[in-house]
């Protein structure tokens, strides 16, 4: 039961703070995600928040298939938010993960996350990257 709402939580900060990519915090399976050539675009934020409102540790983050038109940034960062469960307002640690497309690449890349958890868990996260160069955009009527 615990594990669950640990997992609850983390899916309500991923939700919240990744726009581009609603469902890019399921525990398995793929998330598809439109990207502009040439911009960074978040592909995971991931942290251990939880239900009294105490953070665990980090995971441990591991690249199995690199992108082929693109790099991949992994960044620790601050994460401040309001109202998530029980929490009013905290301010916690957390990894983000940023896909950087190739210029002007126009197209499919992909990539595999493997999220390693201290409690033993290990998730896999496949993620397909449309990139557009925005060379055709603005030419309707």
């Amino acid at each position: 039961m615990r594990r669950l709402r640990v997992v609850r939580y983390w899916l309500v900060a991923g939700a919240l703070f990744c726009p581009l990519a609603i469902s890019a915090f399921a525990q398995t399976g793929g998330t598809k995600i439109n990207v502009f050539a040439g911009r960074d675009a978040r592909v995971g934020l991931y942290l251990d928040l939880r239900s009294d409102c105490t953070l665990g540790p980090l995971p441990t983050i591991r690249l199995l298939v690199a992108p082929a038109h693109g790099s991949i940034i992994i960044k620790r960062a601050t994460l401040k938010a309001t109202n998530i469960g029980r929490c009013l307002a905290i301010e916690m640690p957390a990894l983000v993960v940023i896909y950087h497309p190739a210029d002007n690449y126009d197209g499919i890349d992909e990539v595999t996350l493997e999220i390693s958890w201290r409690r033993g868990h290990k998730q896999l996260r496949q993620v397909w990257l449309n990139v557009s160069s925005g060379q055709s955009k603005g030419q309707g009527i």
